[in-house]
């Protein structure tokens, strides 16, 4: 029946009585992949109108599947960094490819693998990590617009090569472990961290300083730079689904300073979704 109904529905879209419109709207919602594998077609049709409404329909459509999928992902107990940052990059923009994104990080995973080749030591590990995606990958801090919502998402960081300090440190984190590194992030107060385990030893680099490895008293030195106060705690990993949870914290801030009610309201349902599942 799905073959059938779907091309009459499509022609329903012409219909200019919106309450038509409307009806059609909720049945190609229920009938899911195939029908939004129509309206995608339908996006070249040579009738402007179709042409139009289709595209229209088509973005509404796939932005809800995204949503969806997210809430599905933050409410499963192996919560996955890299699968949640794309799905949110996709909120914004439903038609993101993210398979190009994920062909980018194997792209600079296999160039942080050939690098790594050559370091014998933990800190030379530390140190190439911090140089591939630093100096060579250029990925620095944007410091000129900090509040701009684009350093959140990873297709723009990718595109940009600057974000803040949580976006790189989840450029890092996805890159490195492609590379099998054992990696995690810190949440210190004022900044993020990546954490960088190599056996006994472990390394603090600033992903917004360019890769550059801390000690614990220049971390503390950079909190009192802060005016804060310090905790040893404050150096402890954080999970990836509260990396995640901050992550939308930054986002609910920059959309609150703009007033940014739709964006706001569908980042206090993905936070729910998170703490529903730690609770």
């Amino acid at each position: 029946m799905t073959n059938n109904e779907i091309p009459s529905l499509l022609e329903l879209l012409r219909d200019d009585d919106a309450t038509v419109r409307l009806a059609v709207e909720d049945r190609l919602r229920e009938l899911g992949p195939d029908a939004l594998a129509a309206l995608d077609i339908a996006t070249d049709s040579e009738d402007p109108r179709l042409r139009s409404r289709a595209r229209l329909l088509h973005q509404k459509l796939k932005s809800e599947e995204v949503v969806e999928r997210l809430h599905q992902l933050l409410a499963d107990d192996s919560c996955d960094l890299e699968d949640a940052c794309l799905l949110l990059a996709s909120v914004e923009k439903p038609q993101l490819q993210l398979h190009v994104i994920r062909e980018e990080f194997d792209r600079i995973s296999v160039r942080l693998n050939n690098a790594l080749k050559s370091a014998s030591t933990p800190r030379q590990v530390a140190e190439t990590l911090g140089r591939t995606l630093g100096e060579e990958e250029n990925f620095s801090g944007n410091a000129e617009d900090y509040h701009d919502p684009g350093n959140s998402y990873v297709d723009d960081v990718l595109a940009r090569r600057v974000g803040i300090p949580i976006s790189l440190s989840a450029i890092y984190m996805i890159v490195g472990r492609r590379a099998g590194l054992v990696m995690r992030g810190v949440g210190m107060p004022c900044h993020f961290l990546v954490q960088l385990d190599q056996g006994d030893d472990s390394f603090y680099l600033d992903p917004f300083g360019g890769g550059r490895i801390l000690s614990r008293e220049s971390c503390r030195a950079m909190l009192a730079g802060f005016r804060h106060s310090w905790r040893e705690d404050y150096l402890r990993p954080v999970s990836d689904r509260d990396m995640l949870r901050r992550m939308m914290a930054n986002l609910i801030h920059i959309y609150q300073r703009d007033k940014d009610q739709m964006r706001l309201n569908r980042l206090y349902g993905f936070v729910n979704a998170l703490q529903r599942r730690a609770s």
